[in-house]
């Protein structure tokens, strides 16, 4: 079959082919035609219309009257000589090279043209040269005149001529035309009665070939598949003897399997069913858990916030009592020092009470021994007798005062062994309280400590559950999403039970053999 319609394609192409190419020869053939009769005409006929105006402008400058009207003559005539060149141009250019006649006839009217397109020339010149009065000018003038109008005539002559031979020529390529034309319609013609003797060959052939192929005639196959897309599968098919691969046995074998098919489809679209079902029921009662785990969430976070909050009032407040056992250690450190400077200044006082206690006994000594002195000038005075009444006198004012002065040191000894025993019982109280002071110290940097301690524990308390808030909220964040997830899986449920309730309804369209 495949090689029937590869020969009816190429026939189909050669005929194709046939044609195109002697469409081709056709057109070539008239454009010749009109290249070389209808442009080569016109070209023709513009020569034998300038040289009739030349005609018509040898004639005129003959009577000119005035100079300007020759000198417009004489423009016309050589813009008449340039069409004349363009025209022989076109001539030459549309000739036919294998026409040997043809050739000869146009270099023939070139040259005419050629002698034709002189005299003319010197006409003009010799004409504007001479007097404007017809009866003055040269007899040359006459003699050039005829001249120019034998080679005019002479001229007109090759013209007609050619004229004559380019419709001839322009005649026999239609003949020819008509001839191409004529043997190209018989040829196509026939390819193309024997293409349609092929064709009817070919489609018998084909026909023969798709009965085979159907396993039975087209109505069957056609009310087959039309009880299939119904779908009725029930449907008894009969196979001929010998039918291994019709389309009539591949439908049958269609039904058989879709039949299957079918059939596993609605024990399928059961299960789903069943399974969906199921599937809705527990997303239930698992989004009902996760709503109840939500609001849980809910209630710990906002008890957790109320404890965060408690544990930062708390380490706000260990800070606080950090600052002040701070202020109070440095407090004590100061009344330390000052307590220690106290002993220092007693020592310092004990010290110079010693030194009044040495110089109170050298001032005794002193009163002692003035009191000897004394008491023996009074004794050398009553031995004077009168004479040394009056140094007596003196000694005894001075033993007097050794004596109060004795009196004095010995007061001032008592006052100052009272105030160094005081200053010693001062000094010991300085030394007590110094100790005390240092132990003072030591405690409140011993508080300070455990303060910072307590506030560093707060600290780290409030971070840990600032921790635990956000792990809460990221709990909660989740168990909200699960949330939304259920009810999409519930959504998932409903829908893919839907669907296989529709499935259901879809197979359930089929009848298949029970």
């Amino acid at each position: 079959m495949r090689a029937a319609f590869a020969i009816l394609l190429a026939g189909t192409l050669a005929i194709g082919v046939f044609s195109l190419w002697q469409i081709s020869r056709l057109n070539a053939s008239i454009a010749s035609v009109y290249e070389q009769g209808h442009v080569a005409s016109r070209a023709a006929e513009e020569v034998r219309a300038e040289v009739l105006r030349a005609s018509r402008a040898q004639k005129m400058l003959l009577t000119a009257t005035t100079a300007k009207e020759r000198d417009e003559l004489g423009a016309d005539v050589s813009a008449g000589l340039a069409s004349i060149g363009q025209a022989l141009g076109t001539l030459q250019r549309y000739a036919d090279p294998a026409d040997a006649g043809d050739s000869a006839r146009l270099h023939a009217f070139s040259t005419a043209v050629g002698t034709w397109s002189t005299h003319l020339r010197d006409f003009v010149t010799l004409v504007r040269a001479q007097p404007l009065d017809l009866s003055q000018m040269n007899w040359q003038v006459g003699t050039q005149d005829v001249s120019l109008l034998v080679e005019t005539g002479k001229l007109e002559k090759l013209v007609a001529e050619l004229v004559k031979t380019r419709g001839e020529k322009s005649k026999a390529t239609l003949d020819a035309s008509a001839t191409i034309f004529s043997s190209s319609f018989a040829m196509i013609a026939a390819m193309t009665a024997a293409l349609i003797v092929l064709a009817v060959a070919i489609a018998e052939r084909v026909v023969r070939r798709l009965a085979s192929q159907l396993g039975g005639e087209p109505a069957l196959a056609k009310e087959i598949a039309a009880d299939i897309a119904r779908g009725d599968l029930t449907r008894p098919i009969t196979l001929a003897r010998h039918d291994r691969d019709s389309m009539v046995r591949a439908l049958a074998e269609m039904q058989t399997g879709l039949a299957a098919t079918v059939g596993e489809i609605a024990v399928s679209a059961e299960a789903i069913a069943a399974a969906s079902g199921e599937i809705s029921t527990g997303n239930l009662d698992l989004s009902r858990r996760t709503e109840q785990q939500a609001v849980a969430l809910e209630r710990t976070a906002a008890s957790m916030e109320q404890l965060t909050s408690t544990v930062r009032q708390n380490a706000e407040n260990a800070r606080q009592a950090s600052t002040l056992a701070a202020n109070a250690s440095a407090v004590a450190e100061t009344g330390g020092e000052v307590v220690g400077r106290v002993v220092a200044t007693m020592s310092e006082i004990d010290d110079s009470a010693k030194n009044i206690r040495d110089i109170i006994g050298t001032i005794e000594g002193i009163a002692f021994q003035t009191n000897i002195l004394a008491l023996n000038a009074a004794v050398e005075a009553a031995r004077a007798g009168e004479q040394g009444r009056g140094f007596s006198v003196v000694a005894g004012e001075v033993r007097l005062l050794a004596q109060r002065s004795a009196t004095a040191a010995k007061e001032i000894r008592e006052l100052i062994g009272a105030s160094v025993e005081r200053v010693a019982n001062g000094a010991a109280l300085a030394h007590d309280a110094g100790r005390t002071m240092g132990d003072v110290v030591r405690a409140v940097k011993r508080v300070t400590d455990i303060i910072g301690e307590i506030s560093a524990a707060s600290d780290e308390q409030s971070a840990g559950i600032d921790e635990i808030g956000r792990a809460v909220t990221q709990m909660d964040a989740g168990t909200q999403q699960n949330a939304a997830l259920v009810e999409q899986a519930a959504a998932a449920a409903n829908a893919l039970d839907e669907q296989a309730q529709a499935l259901k309804a879809l197979v359930g369209r089929f009848r298949i053999a029970a």
